[in-house]
């Protein structure tokens, strides 16, 4: 019976992600005036809220119900429920004057498009990164929406040949 229910829940965690990932991939970005606004896709919002939510019920089940000998188990999901707002992705802008991401906590970082120095797209993850002259890097991954469109609008803006990554070489 344990064989079969892991298994059950590895393909539910499976299915789960498959979902996630599609439906990241067919949000699109908000036009507003001037710029685009790439946020976090929906689906990983909650998965970022669903997994909070079940640390802080393990800290709180783990707290009332350990052994005085195992005292570290509430700490340590303590510790990984701490770093869950660090799990949420940025909001990315392209505007004018370059592409800029806005993190937790009031971080930003600009790149000008003066200063971008290269562009490349992994195709095995499909990552697009920009690199500027002082080795900052703006990262387009899945968890945020519409990466054709990012992609696509920073090479316009750019007008920088598109180095293409491939696993395997």
């Amino acid at each position: 019976m344990g064989f079969v229910s892991h298994g059950l829940i590895v393909i539910a965690v499976a299915v789960i992600f498959a979902w996630m990932w599609r439906s990241s991939r067919s949000e699109r970005a908000t036009p507003e005036s001037g710029r685009m606004l790439f946020p976090a896709a929906l689906a990983i919002r909650i998965f970022v809220w669903a997994f909070g939510i079940v640390l802080a019920f393990l800290v709180a089940f783990t707290t009332y119900r350990h052994r005085p000998q195992e005292w570290w188990v509430p700490c340590a999901f303590f510790g990984f429920f701490a770093l869950v707002p660090f799990m949420y992705p940025p909001l990315l802008v392209v505007d004018v004057d370059g592409v800029e991401t806005r993190g937790r906590f009031g971080r930003t970082r600009k790149i000008l498009w003066p200063d971008v120095t290269s562009l490349q797209y992994n195709t095995g993850n499909r990552q697009f990164k920009i690199r500027d002259r002082h080795g900052h890097t703006v990262t387009h991954a899945g968890f945020n929406v519409d990466g054709e469109t990012f992609r696509k609008e920073v090479q316009r803006c750019t007008r920088l040949p598109m180095k293409v990554l491939r696993p395997g070489n």
